[in-house]
């Protein structure tokens, strides 16, 4: 998913869609927002992840800033991160969830 996504140094890479994010080796990336998760491969098109306290979420270009969360979950919107939170609304819940 990212491989055609432009390197800006120091292995980071950019995204119109996604943003500034750097894989590492082991699978796992630090994105500048959504902090870290780790990725899998996906046979069909979009962004597999896998984020603590989120579990498994899909996301693709046109989609992102919401996310899908496999098992249940459903939409997410990522709203950002503020004061060192990262605030997510959860659209079947009718809430707000917060990750550090």
């Amino acid at each position: 998913w990212w491989t055609q996504m432009p390197e800006i140094g120091g292995g980071w890479r950019t995204s119109g869609w996604f943003g500034t994010f750097r894989i590492y080796e082991n699978g796992w990336t630090m994105h500048q927002d959504l902090g870290w998760f780790f990725s899998a491969q996906s046979p069909s098109p979009g962004l597999w992840l896998w984020k603590d306290g989120l579990g498994w979420l899909w996301t693709d270009d046109g989609v992102y800033p919401f996310l899908y969360g496999a098992g249940g979950t459903g939409w997410l919107y990522f709203f950002g991160q503020h004061e060192g939170t990262r605030l997510f609304y959860d659209y079947g819940k009718g809430e707000w969830k917060t990750l550090e």
